[in-house]
């Protein structure tokens, strides 16, 4: 049994093999249409001889859609500065690309100090759905602020060369 995509192309399929004693270009006269859970296979000959084959098929798609965040899925952004979204893109296998599909939840106050989250859903037209959430940390840039990143901190420090002080 084959399993389709709702919407597949069935110009896609070409796991057969026909053969004509006289016709030698068959293989290019094959017609394929879906009806009721069947998949058929059409020729003609030259001659006007038709072969048919039937094939059992299951039309499904439950297999929800692939969603990538661009860039980390933690991001961190100084306090007044704008934030410009990283982007994201969305596949599916029956659909192919949802980007235009995607809904994004979420605000972010780039004047107000905290943690922000947008979240990020994508429906296929079967309705599998995937989401990703992304974490927005508006942070003050002033002097003595630590940031943390993935837990580690960075200290960085300043000498004015060997001597004896030093």
């Amino acid at each position: 049994k084959l399993t389709l995509c709702p919407n597949y192309n069935l110009d896609k399929i070409n796991d057969y093999t026909i053969t004509d004693n006289y016709d030698t270009n068959i293989q290019n006269k094959v017609t394929k249409y879906i009806k009721e859970n069947k998949l058929y296979y059409s020729a003609i000959d030259e001659a006007g001889n038709e072969a048919l084959v039937e094939r059992d098929i299951e039309i499904i798609d439950n297999k929800a859609p692939e969603l990538v965040l661009n860039g980390n899925d933690n991001l961190y952004l100084y306090k007044g500065t704008a934030f410009k979204e990283p982007g994201f893109t969305a596949y599916d296998t029956c659909d192919g690309k949802l980007n235009e599909k995607v809904k994004v939840e979420g605000s972010i106050d780039v004047n107000t100090v905290g943690d922000y989250n947008l979240t990020y859903t994508v429906v296929d037209n079967s309705g599998n759905k995937q989401t990703k959430k992304r974490l927005v940390h508006v942070y003050d840039n002033s002097i003595g602020t630590n940031i943390e990143k993935n837990g580690k901190i960075v200290y960085l420090t300043f000498d004015d060369g060997p001597n004896a002080y030093t």
